[in-house]
């Protein structure tokens, strides 16, 4: 197909969740050979300074990084961007405007792909930053879904799974705390639970939990599928 474009993943943040994303765009992308499948540039950056610290203390040095890599991804050949970070769309608009390719945007996928599928009210799970900033809040708004938070414990469990858990390399989640705090979620009008951090779909792989989970990385590996003119199965 002459529309056929070359993918860039800004990875890095972190790189199990980079190795995910990577991972869900080429067991999604209907092929039948290794040359049907679509060509993707990969900026496996660790050194991006951490997120949700650095906003918090109002500096702009990830989003920088975040457009170096955006920029090195541009001059190597790509033709879409991808983010594989869900606070890390706080630059979102920064870093797009400083490169001439479009950078899809995880949250605001997502969103609209609960809406499609008729749900009213989610439940937002992700770090205390990204849930702070509002992120997935205002695009689920915008697609007429209603947001529901975790309470203050709820986001300490959460940050204790993500960066004590996945981040650190650890495989030995007890999610059970979490799991009671999403019952709560789910009294409050959840009807569903996205997964706003890219290391938690990393962490729910192989669990069992009950809850209609919808994981961004997911959406976004299909997102890019078809941006980059490829068929999703």
């Amino acid at each position: 197909m002459s529309d056929q474009k070359v993918l860039g993943i800004i990875g890095g943040m972190g790189p199990a969740a980079t190795v995910d994303l990577f991972g869900k765009i080429v067991s999604h992308t209907k092929a039948a050979c290794d040359q049907e499948h679509i060509h993707i540039l990969i900026d496996n950056a660790p050194s991006i300074p951490d997120r949700s610290a650095a906003i918090r203390r109002g500096e702009d040095a990830p989003g920088h990084a975040i457009l170096a890599c955006a920029r090195r991804l541009e001059s190597a050949g790509a033709d879409v961007l991808m983010i594989g970070c869900n606070t890390a769309h706080y630059f979102h608009d920064f870093v797009q405007q400083g490169v001439g390719i479009p950078i899809l945007h995880m949250p605001r996928e997502t969103a609209r792909e609960i809406a499609r599928r008729g749900y009213t009210a989610a439940g937002v799970l992700g770090t205390s930053m990204t849930i702070q900033m509002g992120l997935y809040n205002r695009a689920l708004e915008a697609e007429g879904v209603t947001p529901v938070e975790p309470d203050e414990e709820g986001r300490e469990l959460l940050m204790d799974l993500i960066y004590n858990g996945v981040k650190a390399g650890r495989t030995d989640f007890d999610l059970a705390p979490l799991l009671a705090k999403m019952e709560d979620m789910k009294a409050r009008g959840a009807q569903c639970f996205i997964l706003g951090c890219t290391e938690l779909p990393v962490a729910f792989a192989n669990a069992d939990t009950g809850f209609d989970l919808i994981d961004p990385t997911n959406v976004l590996a299909c997102a890019a599928i078809r941006a980059a003119g490829y068929e999703v199965i």
